[in-house]
Parts: structure tokens; sequence; C-alpha cells
């Protein structure tokens, strides 16, 4: 059964692609990536919910350890033919930013639809592009840039590969 996921919830098929995979690496004692959750603040009228509301701004989608290396990134979907800047928050790109001063490794999982595909992609390529949109350039990442990365794949048992990069050898 496919799931059916708003505007809201988009990119949530992948988040749970990737969660999927997180279970698998912390069954195989290679990884312990978690989801972050984001804080709700819910608005009751009695029992009934009548409305719930980000509390505040999420840091990014996952961040955990592997390989003694610790991990953050955040998942995104594109279905364009190019990755607007736009779909990164400032507070995102700031939190990987101080991730990596403090010597993790931080990177956004993108799925570029328009190509099929699923893409590790690491935050200093990305600061490329984010730097570059604000001193008024080029505000999206060109398909074609895509193209020139391998895919992220299944691999060893794992149903996206994702942290192959940082594994030991070994």
């Amino acid at each position: 059964m496919h799931k059916s996921w708003g505007h809201a919830n988009r990119g949530r098929s992948l988040e749970e692609l990737i969660i999927h995979s997180n279970e698998q690496y912390k069954a195989k004692g290679v990884a312990l990536i978690q989801k972050v959750a984001t804080p709700w603040t819910v608005i009751r009228k009695g029992k009934q919910i009548v409305s719930a509301f980000p509390t505040e701004k999420s840091t990014v989608d996952f961040v955990g350890i592997a390989s003694d290396k610790s991990i953050a990134f955040d998942a995104k979907e594109c279905k364009q033919s190019r990755f607007p800047i736009s779909n990164i928050e400032d507070h995102q790109m700031d939190f990987l930013k101080q991730w990596t001063r403090q010597g993790g490794q931080a990177f956004f999982i993108i799925e570029m639809t328009a190509l099929g595909q699923i893409y590790h992609v690491s935050y200093a390529w990305v600061n490329y592009y984010w730097e570059l949109a604000e001193s008024g350039g080029r505000k999206s990442i060109p398909l074609e840039d895509f193209k020139t990365m391998t895919p992220l794949k299944s691999a060893g048992g794992i149903a996206l590969d994702y942290l192959r990069l940082y594994q030991r050898e070994g």
C-alpha cells in the first residue's frame, strides 16, 4: 500500500526509508542514528485537540554516531529539475556549520525525483551553493551537478546505505 503524503509531509517517505536503514545499521552494530523530534505545542478544548504547531525550530532530521564519527544530517526531497537552496532553512545550515566546527560529519540526503535517485551530499558542497545564493548568485543546485555524483543504493543488507563513506575498512 502506497502512503499519500500532503505538502507538509513531503519527503516523509524518504525519512521512513532512512529510519528503516537506521534500524538496520543499529541491528548490525554499525551505527546509532536517531530521528530528531520537533517539539510541538498542542491546543486543547477539553479533551479534544483543536490545533498543534511547532514550539520551536528543530535542528536537523537525524543525529547519531557511526564508526566513532558524530553525524548530523537533514533529508530533503525535490521534485524539480534543480534543487532550490530555499529548501534549506537558515537554522539548519547554522546547526550543520557548528556541527562541523566541533569535528562532526554533516551532510544532506537529497532525493532528486527527476532523476529517480537519492544522493549523499556533503555540508561543504551545499554550503558552496548557499554562499553563492547569499551573494546574489545562483539560487539552486543544478540537476547536472547531481548527475556527477554516485547515487545511494542498497548494500550489505541496508535499505539505503548512506553511511558507506564513514564505515571502517577491514
